[in-house]
Parts: C-alpha cells; structure tokens; sequence
C-alpha cells in the first residue's frame, strides 16, 4: 500500500471534508477523491459515506485510522530522527527536572546553559517545591531528575554527588546574647512541617 494513501484518508478522516483535506494536502479536490475510491478498491470495503453535508467514516474507516495512527506516528517519528541525524543533534525530546529550592537556582542555571548548548532539541522544564516533594516526583516518575539533599529518604533512587556547598549561621555580638555550646548538627531533631502548608509547584518552562 502506497503511504501516500495513508495520508491522503487520514486527512480527508480529520478534517471531514474533500475541499478541507485537499487543501490540506495541496491537491486538488478530484484528484484526492480518486486516491480514497482506489484505497477502498484496495481494501475492498467502503471507508466514507459521502453526504451532502459532508464525509462521515464507516465502520471500516474508523478502524483503519486506528490501524493508521502507529504507522503514522512511526514515519513521523523517523522523519524527525533523519532530520536530527543529518543536523548533527540526534538527542530530542523533554527533560523534567525538580528544584527545592533557590540555594541551587545558580548552580542549575550553568547547568542548564550547558545542557541546551549541547542538546538544543530537547525542551527542559523546571519544577520548583520542597525538597521532599520532589524526591517524591521522581520516584512516581513525574519528574526525571531533580536536585536534593543527601540522604535521600526514599529506596531505589540512584544519587550522584552533584556539587557542595557552604552555609553560615548569623548573629549578632557574642556580648548581646547568651551563649551556645557547640553541637553535632546531626544529632539535631529535624523540625516537623505541617504537609497541609505546602503550596503547588510552580511548573517554569525554561527555552
């Protein structure tokens, strides 16, 4: 079967109409209605009734474009990887990537700009939330990766050390308030968060 059968009835399917699906097509109306009447000799059934008001699909015609939609997005998507292939860049698509919190919005912005430099085609979402919310994500596999501290609180995730940083606690005078003892931060009970305060991520496309 010649493909441009394919997609001459998947036109004349979505769009309902000859005028409409030949336009679409950039033939001319006779020419198209020529090409269904020798697919359905092909297929030996009836794929449209034409009505004055239009084309409505068989029973026929409504299963062959459920057949026809794989084959469809098949060549489609071999289209795009030739295209990506000869262009050089053969690494497409979406990459969704979680973000606790601002302490690593510098770090991921070089990240990024490297990313896209080297990978122009695929189009990166960033998620901002908490820093367990994200974990969450990409174990139920919303996100793809996300950036977070370690340990991590969930089993089966695989970690890489990305980079370290360094945090400083603030006061005032030692004269104007009382003094601490040192301690191991470690052993520090981890304050609780009511989970009823969180808010939406907010989803931020990055081009």
């Amino acid at each position: 079967m010649d493909i441009r059968l394919i997609h001459y009835f998947m036109s004349v399917y979505e769009e309902r109409s000859f005028a409409k699906a030949a336009e679409r097509m950039h033939v001319v109306r006779s020419a198209l209605s020529m090409q269904i009447r020798n697919l359905e000799d092909e297929l030996g059934t009836v794929v449209f009734d034409r009505t004055k008001r239009g084309v409505e699909p068989t029973v026929a015609g409504r299963r062959f474009y459920e057949l026809c939609q794989p084959i469809a997005r098949t060549l489609a998507f071999a289209k795009q990887e030739m295209s990506d292939l000869v262009q050089g860049n053969s690494v497409s698509g979406s990459l969704r990537v979680g973000l606790p919190s601002a302490t690593c919005q510098g770090v991921l912005g070089e990240i990024l700009d490297e990313f896209m430099g080297l990978y122009p085609n695929v189009d990166v979402t960033v998620v901002e939330a908490y820093s367990r919310y994200v974990t969450e994500q990409v174990q139920s596999g919303f996100l793809d990766v996300a950036l977070g501290a370690l340990p991590l609180e969930h089993s089966g995730l695989a970690c890489r050390p990305g980079f370290q940083d360094h945090f400083a606690l603030i006061s005032g005078q030692p004269i104007n308030g009382p003094q601490f003892t040192p301690c191991d931060l470690s052993t520090m009970r981890e304050p609780q968060v009511d989970s009823s305060l969180r808010t939406p991520p907010d989803g931020r496309h990055v081009a």
